[in-house]
């Protein structure tokens, strides 16, 4: 099922996140060159993905990781009016997170060479990902 995009933008901070309605589709994009990550307020990253984030050997790596999970809690937390940090996200087969509590609400991220998109739908499923050009 496609649905239009009702919302795109270049994440360049967190003040600006519009609420997300019935069969909305948001898509973010975040160059991640743009973010300093070690300034970023992490608090509100579990001890989990800081683990996480501690094992990437390189910084852009972790860079690309700590960028995309504190904007995913931002505007998680901004759609949902909760506290980011307070999030809880389940976790598939293969380590992608996803709610089993807020099920009206679907996102998806994908990250590569410097770029993170998150795609948000409430009342649909949604998927995103980032490919090169050949």
């Amino acid at each position: 099922c496609f649905r239009q995009i009702k919302w795109a933008g270049l994440l360049i901070s967190f003040g600006d996140i519009p609420t997300i309605k019935s069969n909305d589709v948001h898509v973010w994009v975040i160059k991640v060159n743009d973010w300093n990550y070690k300034i970023l307020d992490t608090s509100i990253l579990t001890k989990d993905e800081i683990e996480k984030s501690n094992r990437y050997r390189f910084e852009a790596d972790k860079s690309l990781y700590v960028v995309g999970r504190v904007a995913l809690r931002r505007i998680l937390g901004n759609y949902l009016k909760l506290n980011p940090g307070k999030i809880k996200f389940d976790y598939n087969e293969q380590g992608k997170p996803h709610f089993s509590n807020h099920l009206n609400l679907d996102f998806n991220l994908s990250n590569k060479s410097g770029i993170v998109i998150l795609g948000h739908c409430k009342d649909a499923l949604i998927g995103v990902d980032i490919e090169n050009n050949q």
